[in-house]
This record gives structure tokens, sequence and C-alpha cells, in this order.
């Protein structure tokens, strides 16, 4: 991914639970808190689509807040679907089986593709801010 001037920072599946929380999220290691504060996009893409959607929601949001300087960091999280869970059920497509979270909240995005031939498409058009 080329994005000049703008820094990532990738959280691969379950490590999106250094931070802890609904109510309250916070990070549960400075060290971690420090390194995804600097980045302008967090990207998190996961096995399959995680449950605890309320959970789920308060972690994108914390880490899709502004940077301190107030300019806007992204948050992109995407996940495999058909693919069985924990039980065995198939997975279907869902509103949170893509995301993406700027300032804290997600952003409305145009489906492609609902999943009828084999695959989820769905794009989303974000105003990157620049870091300070």
């Amino acid at each position: 991914m080329q994005l000049p001037g703008f820094t990532r920072f990738a959280l691969i599946c379950g490590e999106l639970n250094i931070v802890h929380g609904r109510e309250r999220p916070h990070f549960l290691d400075d060290a971690a808190r420090e390194a995804i504060a600097a980045a302008d996009i967090v990207i998190n893409p996961t096995h399959d689509r995680m449950s605890n959607a309320g959970t789920l929601q308060a972690k994108r949001s914390l880490l899709s807040r502004p940077h301190a300087n107030g300019a806007a960091r992204t948050y992109v999280s995407v996940s495999n679907w058909e693919a069985c869970g924990l039980k065995g059920r198939v997975q279907r497509p869902s509103p949170t089986l893509h995301t993406v979270y700027v300032a804290g909240a997600p952003l409305d995005y145009e489906e492609r593709a609902d999943g009828a031939f084999g695959f989820v498409y769905r794009r989303w058009r974000v105003q990157l801010g620049r870091s300070a």
C-alpha cells in the first residue's frame, strides 16, 4: 500500500485485543498505545468476522479517534466471509464484515457486490488528513 506522507499500523486479527473494554475502551499496553497513536491509518484484517459487536464498535471507535492535533485517523477492518465459525456455521455477509471508521464513527459504504457471486465488495471514500 503506497500512501506517501501517511503512517500505517497493522493489527492482525485478535491483536485488536490490545484494546480492552466496551464502556471505556483503553489500551492494555502504553507502548502499543503510543505506536498506534502515531499512525494515520490502522489496518485490522481478521480471519472471520468477530462477534460481540458492541465491544468491537468501542474498540474501532477508539482506534479511529483523531490525533491530538486534530488530524484524522482512519481504522479499516476486513474479514473473510463464508468461513465456518467455531460452531461450524457458515457466516454470511453483514454490515460489519468490512468496516471503515474515521473520527470514532463508522463510515457509510457503497456495496458493489453483495456476496451472491462469491465475494463481497464495498467502497468507501475517505478524506485522509495529513499528519503534523
